[in-house]
């Protein structure tokens, strides 16, 4: 066999040598897709149960929720205990969105579900919702828009300080300041001959005061 010249590098000066590299198949990224959202009616009152039993099933869902002020019934008061408590309940009674890859999830399923009492259709067309429209209410969901209970506070921590005019009583048209103000109404204080005097000013004399 003849034995082969070999070169190196010196042997052939101002020439660029390239190294072969190995190249490795590139893993194909399966995209995300997102459901196609659709809206449940549920029978009265079964929205949690609907939810559970659409859960189970492998369906994504999505309850809007708010926060509200509730009167505890009188045979349910305890001694020391406030007359309100804070209470979730369904942003839109009697319905429930689920989502759905046409792909791998059925409508049937969905139908017969305990709780739920149909799927909404028009046109004997399943209603999809808007693109984008679930994220957006999950949003507002976080950053607590739909607590009525935060808003209530904050709005009423905003009137602390305020100046009003009085609208009715033996110190009607006099310039009151707002000094405490709760659900049921404010209380402010006037300079009366002198003297300061506490007066109650009703909330609906409040709405659009900055």
């Amino acid at each position: 066999m003849t034995n082969l010249p070999r070169f190196g590098l010196s042997d052939f000066p101002g020439q660029v040598h390239y190294a072969r590299a190995r190249i490795r198949p590139r893993a194909l990224r399966t995209p995300v897709v997102s459901p196609t959202w659709y809206v449940v009616l549920t029978n009265p009152k079964c929205e949690e149960r609907a939810m559970a039993g659409l859960n189970a099933l492998g369906y994504a869902t999505f309850l809007p929720t708010e926060t509200v002020w509730a009167r505890v019934p009188k045979h349910r008061q305890k001694e020391g205990q406030s007359k309100k408590v804070k209470v979730t309940r369904p942003l839109f009674p009697g319905y429930l969105f689920f989502g759905l890859d046409k792909g791998v999830h059925p409508f049937e399923p969905v139908r017969l579900t305990d709780g739920v009492y149909s799927v909404l259709m028009n046109n004997g067309e399943y209603v999809a919702m808007p693109a984008g429209a679930i994220d957006r209410m999950r949003e507002a969901e976080e950053l607590g828009e739909h607590d009525k209970t935060i808003r209530l506070a904050e709005k009423l921590a905003e009137l602390i300080g305020k100046q009003v005019a009085v609208p009715e009583g033996f110190l009607a048209g006099f310039v009151a300041t707002i000094k405490k103000a709760t659900e049921k109404g404010a209380e402010g204080e006037v300079i009366h001959n002198g003297k300061r005097v506490r007066v109650r000013i009703g909330l609906e004399s409040l709405q659009g005061l900055e």
